[in-house]
């Protein structure tokens, strides 16, 4: 059974179309070359393989099971080594490495980690932003190779490293694939898929122009011949015609050395004019005849005058004839390839079935928690203070008097902003709630409600990092619930972190009288509502927009506009239809001093789940720009 098959696949960007129908499939224990200048659409089919872009056309079989983009059921078997690998800077490699390994990949990583670590020459413990970039290819091998995976995909795996290193990594490909893993190998060195592949296939503007082992693809196109003659002064120079197709590589004295496409036949017969003393064939390398391929025009037409018109017609070009042979060729000999019977064009699989159910991604999330422990805990801290600097001053009347009197000359909306003609001398609930409805507190909530979604989901995308946490066995949906969670789990938090506040204050300070403790427990969980509703927005921009900076001005946008439509309609009576219209209407203090207010907080859940699943829908559907 193929490993890995590849169906017509197709998939454009806008008006580029980046991969067009690409079909070939590999079977276990092969290495497979995948061949292609940048551009050419090399990097697109293997995110398309690992299920990080969503084809237009065709489809991705691997190891049993169709390729989604909202699944990765079989990630956890699959090796994938980016073109351009990007980590976490202030983490060290070896901490970073195992979380991955943590979203799939089984028990064990650790030994085979320290081993690969050991073979590369890898330092484990310095932060990633320090290595250089040799350092950080080898960071991408073992995240590659580190968990034995079934199937790998290397594009551009000896990128950055020194000859022996690049050694190193091409003997861990013969390794995988002689343990019976399938290795799709992309590379700009034509040298190392030599030595290392059984097959390749080239690429040109998206199209498949050619398959087959890599002996046969070097046969195809010209041949080179190199001939010695008796006597220098007497060897003849190459004549402008009666020879077609032949072309001159080089010529000395003594010594001519061309190229010539089709039979040899009229070469050696003008030869034979002369004394020739000896004649060489010399091996047309990979690299020559993948540059012929490029030098040819838009299809490549093989010897025997067949034109591959559609890519999707996967060719196996069997050894020594250069024809279109619909069989499977015989393998190269050398073990040292970790080759395999190389596989044929027919894509007949059996399907897994049913696909093995993902745990969720715990340890992603427990690393994001770490990642947003720091700001959180920054703004819990001033939040917390915030209160208890509220209750110090309102506790005495003779700061509430000069606190009022400050109020009154600045312009009446910041006054209604805070609570309006409830703040007086005496109303200790309206003015200790103060604390709570605080543009300070208010931008503070905003502050974790935009910062915390949109760094761990388009952060992660812009910085490259989510290519490598969705290569893992953790599914689009999975990132983006971990990312809401972790965001309403902190918005929680900072509400119970103001109401601890409140509490502590009011046990220290001596008010005179009963605070109603519940009362501001009602505000706090009805506040965390509607900063729960700015997070969701949050959430919901993340989704949709590509970037960061789109998706923070989207949501600040948002919630700005109500807090001032707010603000507004509170001043100017004629604009009282807005306040419905805006988040901070349904939290009002008159109503929570009466009791629950069911129906308002009603609306700000439905504002949260409506966010959340369109944002969720849009995540799920879109391309990640990668």
């Amino acid at each position: 059974m193929a490993t890995l098959e590849v169906r017509s696949l197709t998939k454009s960007f806008g008006p580029i179309r980046a991969v067009e129908d690409v079909s070939f499939a590999l079977e276990p224990g092969e290495v497979f070359g995948y061949l292609g200048p940048n551009g050419a659409g090399k990097t697109t089919t293997l995110r398309c393989i690992m299920g990080l872009l969503t084809p237009d056309r065709g489809e991705v079989v691997a190891l049993g099971e169709t390729v989604r983009a909202v699944r990765a059921t079989q990630h956890a078997r699959i090796g994938y080594l980016p073109g351009e690998f990007r980590l976490w800077p202030s983490y060290r490699p070896g901490y970073t490495l195992r979380v991955l390994a943590g979203l799939g990949g089984g028990p064990g990583t650790e030994g085979r980690r320290n081993e690969l670590a050991e073979r590369l020459e890898l330092d484990l413990d310095r932060p990633v932003g320090v290595l250089s970039k040799g350092n950080r290819q080898k960071v991408a091998v073992l995240y590659a190779f580190q968990h034995q995976p079934d199937l790998l995909i290397l594009d551009e795996p000896t990128s950055g490293l020194d000859p022996l290193l690049r050694q190193v990594v091409l003997d861990l490909v013969r390794e995988s694939a002689r343990a019976g893993a399938t290795v799709l190998f992309s590379s700009h060195d034509l040298t190392e898929v030599s030595a290392v592949c059984g097959r390749a296939g080239i690429i040109r503007e998206g199209r498949l122009v050619e398959i087959g082992p890599i002996s046969s693809i070097t046969r195809q196109g010209e041949h080179r011949l190199k001939v010695w003659f008796v006597d220098p002064a007497l060897a003849p120079t190459l004549p402008n015609a009666g020879l077609p197709g032949v072309r001159l590589i080089e010529q000395q004295p003594g010594v001519l050395h061309v190229a010539y496409s089709g039979s040899c036949d009229p070469v050696l017969r003008w030869l034979s004019q002369f004394q020739v003393d000896r004649v060489a064939t010399p091996q047309t390398s990979l690299e020559e005849a993948f540059l012929q391929y490029y030098r040819s025009g838009e299809h490549h037409t093989t010897p025997s005058g067949n034109r591959i018109e559609e890519a999707s017609q996967t060719r196996d070009l069997s050894p020594g004839t250069g024809k279109s042979n619909s069989t499977s060729p015989q393998p190269l000999s050398s073990e040292e390839r970790g080759e395999s019977p190389a596989c044929s064009s027919g894509l007949g699989v059996q399907r897994a079935s049913p696909p093995p159910r993902i745990p969720f991604p715990f340890g992603l999330l427990g690393f994001w928690a770490r990642r947003l422990l720091p700001m959180w805990c920054f703004i819990a801290l001033i939040i917390f203070l915030m209160q208890i600097a509220v209750c110090a001053i309102v506790h005495d009347n003779e700061n509430v008097k000069a606190f009022l009197t400050f109020l009154d000359v600045l312009p009446s909306f910041i006054k209604t902003a805070l609570g309006g003609e409830t703040l007086q001398v005496g109303n200790l609930p309206s003015l200790i709630a103060i604390g709570y409805q605080h543009p300070l507190v208010l931008f503070l909530y905003l502050l974790f409600a935009v910062g915390a979604p949109t760094m761990l989901l388009t952060g992660e995308v812009q910085k490259g990092t989510m290519e490598l946490i969705l290569s893992r066995a953790a599914t689009k949906t999975q990132v983006y619930l971990g990312a809401v969670f972790l965001t309403l789990a902190g918005m929680v938090a900072l509400v119970v972190t103001m109401f601890l506040g409140t509490v502590v204050a009011t046990r220290h300070f001596d008010f005179g009288q009963t605070i109603p403790l519940d009362l501001f427990f009602r505000i706090a969980v009805n506040g965390g509502l509607v900063a729960g509703a700015a997070g969701a927005i949050a959430l919901c921009a993340a989704g949709v927009f590509p970037g960061r900076s789109l998706a923070v001005t989207a949501t600040i946008a948002v919630v700005v506009l109500n807090y001032f439509a707010w603000i507004v309609a509170q001043w100017w009576p004629r604009l009282g239809f807005l306040k419905p219209a805006t988040l901070f209407y349904y939290a009002n203090g008159l109503k929570l001093s009466r009791g629950w207010p069911v129906g308002d907080m009603s609306v700000l859940l439905a504002i949260i789940v409506i966010a959340i699943a369109v944002g969720i829908f849009s995540w799920r559907r879109r391309d990640l720009p990668l």
